[in-house]
């Protein structure tokens, strides 16, 4: 009796083993959907941070505008995906970046605005790669 009641145990453990854990394979997948976030600062070449900047961030199918805080910080919940971040500032020349938002990280991506020159009429097209820094 202990005999085949140990088997039966042994049987249903190694059968659980051998199972796919569909729990595990279905959190993944939730994870994967859940956005990542974008975050950063808007400063002048002297690393003071500039009130009032914008930072507009545009992707396939979207496009938002945020205002920095007085502190110069900008944050959002993106979906996994390419974005094009731009900042602007009254008296600063147009900066943009291509960045990489990954599902549940953290991208950092910090704007240094040079002053406008006087009588400079269009803003400075050139974008620039980023390298991928993640917070977790």
């Amino acid at each position: 009796m202990r005999c085949i009641i140990a088997t039966a145990v042994f049987l249903l453990v190694s059968g659980s083993a051998l199972m796919p854990n569909k729990t595990s394979a279905q959190s993944r997948h939730v994870q994967s959907s859940e956005p990542g976030k974008l975050a950063g600062m808007v400063v002048d070449l002297n690393d003071a941070r500039i009130n009032g900047a914008k930072v507009l961030i545009t992707g396939k199918d979207f496009k938002r505008e945020l205002v920095v805080d007085d502190e110069g910080f900008f944050q959002i919940d993106l979906p996994e995906a390419r974005y094009v971040a731009t900042a602007t500032a009254n008296g600063f020349r147009t900066f943009s970046r291509r960045v990489y938002v990954k599902s549940n990280r953290v991208t950092a991506i910090n704007f240094k605005l040079s002053p406008k020159v006087t009588g400079e009429a269009a803003p400075n097209k050139r974008l620039k790669r980023t390298r991928r820094q993640h917070i977790s």
